[in-house]
């Protein structure tokens, strides 16, 4: 099997960098201990369902470290809210519902100048379904070597790698069916 090295983006790259100041400054401000899982979390119930997290806060619920560009500032709701982009809530709720906790903290330094602090609150109908689809993932592709229907360029391209870099033209014949239609 091939093994495939994945270069970070920038951001990505800064993310993991600055992920110990984020953390610090959180237990700083919230006063809390946190500690570090050195392991992936798995589901009780679905083994093959885990999640990475960033930090335990006083080993009772998770923190979740993030940073974002200072143009994506107008993504974050009102601190101390649940009003974070999509991606990041659902990602938050699946460590809530593999790690059964109450609620997970978020804390996301933007532009690298200004540090707000959400929550998330269990919502237990939505991790329920988030782990409804997570486990037919794994049964309906990971187990039956399935690849999902792709949704987006990158995913064709990752689907068909010869075809990536080329294009093919329609001929005269086949455009004039086309303007016959």
């Amino acid at each position: 099997e091939e093994k495939v090295e994945e270069e970070l983006s920038e951001p990505a790259y800064w993310g993991n960098r600055l992920e110990d100041i984020v953390a610090e400054e959180y237990s700083i401000r919230t006063k809390t201990t946190l500690s570090q899982e050195n392991r992936l979390l798995n589901h009780k119930d679905y083994p093959f369902l885990a999640a990475n997290v960033d930090r335990w806060v006083n080993d009772e619920y998770l923190l979740e470290c993030k940073t974002a560009g200072f143009m994506m500032n107008k993504n974050w709701g009102e601190e101390e809210s649940e009003d974070i982009p999509p991606s990041y809530y659902a990602q938050v709720a699946w460590y809530s519902a593999i790690a059964n906790v109450k609620k997970v903290d978020i804390a996301v330094l933007i532009g690298g100048q200004k540090f707000k602090i959400y929550t998330y609150n269990k919502d237990t109908q939505f991790e329920n379904n988030l782990i409804k689809k997570g486990v037919d993932f794994w049964k309906n592709h990971v187990e039956k070597r399935i690849p999902p229907a792709p949704v987006n360029f990158d995913d064709l391209k990752l689907l068909y790698p010869e075809s990536a870099n080329r294009s093919v033209y329609a001929t005269e014949e086949i455009e004039r069916m086309l303007l016959e239609m």
